[in-house]
């Protein structure tokens, strides 16, 4: 952020991994950080008296997925590069006039001899690190510098606190203290007003308020919370976006029971629209039926078997791509609850004629 680079990436050798030193699903968790005695970041002369300067080095502190290769953050975990806006300890701006500007919060800064300088204020123009900051001579070592305080604090406390923050668009909305029907209300008008691609997936909002509050109005009246979640699921599941979705460990015992069984075969569909056995189980329902790899699948519980698949609502919903779906309906076409006993198959084999079996449904 000092130099304003939102190429900026982070070098590994200059990351410092924390430890979380609580429960992180119960908030606000803890985490506790040891610096290292001389750190690898990037020297800058922020004092800007026209003068070159050995300068200091700048961190923040941030909570930061890590979803490629090893613990340390790549160009890849840093979205391209730049600087963290959400869950770090320094104030980011979402505005559109003074955006990604730091306006508040805490800065780790190493100053390598007690002869650097660092920003006391944000100067006139309200933005850190430009021409008209008021300058602070900072000692050597680590130091905190909280820009909340007028002027700029330093803490050398031997274990300071450095809260990480939340901006406020990043916040979840809290809907928990609202009856079913009201949370459900203020979801759909949340859709409604900041969902980006509701002209592009032509969803109507208040048609599927219309189909679905009834649900929720019953789970109210019968004060159901098994009701609710699967209302709530439904809802979510029919919008066409991998990216919705809910905590799904609310209804794995309903995942768990609806998926227990299966006939012991998969299958796929062609180009030309056959549905096939692309996987028989050896001494499974479906081998002891007599069913070979390739063989056709016409119908299931006697529904044409396309039919069945397009009914069919994947447990692994919501999908933005029709073809992920399709792959997942043939899936799930074919998992039921073990109490289902059976399921008539009428299938026919490569070369051979068409058959019907009862296949017993098991796990």
């Amino acid at each position: 952020f000092v130099t304003r680079n939102r190429k900026f990436v982070i070098p590994v050798k200059s990351q410092v991994i924390g430890e979380i030193t609580s429960d992180f699903y119960e908030s606000p968790f803890t985490y506790s950080l040891s610096l290292p005695a001389e750190p690898n970041g990037t020297l800058e002369d922020v004092n800007h008296d026209g003068k070159t300067d050995t300068g200091v080095m700048v961190f923040a502190v941030a909570y930061w997925t890590n979803t490629w290769g090893d613990p340390y953050l790549e160009k890849r975990d840093q979205g391209g590069g730049g600087w963290s806006s959400a869950y770090a300890s320094t104030k980011v701006s979402d505005d559109r006039d003074s955006y990604l500007e730091v306006y508040g919060g805490k800065y780790l800064v190493y100053a390598p001899d007690d002869k650097q300088q660092f920003p006391s204020g944000f100067g006139t123009d309200k933005k850190l690190f430009t021409d008209d900051d008021p300058i602070m001579s900072i000692p050597a070592g680590w130091s905190v510098i909280d820009l909340d305080q007028t002027p700029f604090a330093i803490d050398r406390s031997e274990k300071p606190t450095i809260d990480l923050l939340e901006p406020a668009s990043s916040a979840l909305d809290d809907f928990s203290k609202l009856s079913y029907t009201d949370a459900f209300d203020k979801m759909v008008d949340k859709f409604k007003k900041e969902y980006a691609w509701t002209e592009l997936k032509n969803i109507d909002w208040d048609a599927k308020a219309t189909e679905f509050r009834p649900r929720f109005e019953e789970a109210l009246k019968n004060n159901d919370k098994h009701a609710y979640v699967l209302a709530l699921r439904d809802f979510l599941w029919s919008i066409p976006d991998t990216h919705v979705g809910f905590d799904q460990s609310l209804i794995e015992d309903d995942f768990l029971t609806d998926t227990a069984g299966g006939l012991g075969f998969a299958m796929r569909e062609t180009d030309d629209g056959k549905i096939i056995a692309n996987f028989v189980l050896q001494g499974g329902s479906a081998d002891k039926a007599g069913m070979k790899w390739g063989a056709e699948i016409l119908s299931l519980d006697g529904k044409p078997t396309s039919d069945v698949i397009d009914a069919t609502v994947p447990w692994s919903s919501p999908f933005s791509n029709p073809a992920n779906k399709r792959l997942q309906q043939l899936r799930y076409a074919l998992r039921f609850k073990l109490d289902k006993g059976q399921v008539e198959v009428k299938f026919e084999n490569p070369g051979g004629n068409e058959q019907t079996a009862k296949l017993d449904v098991t796990n």
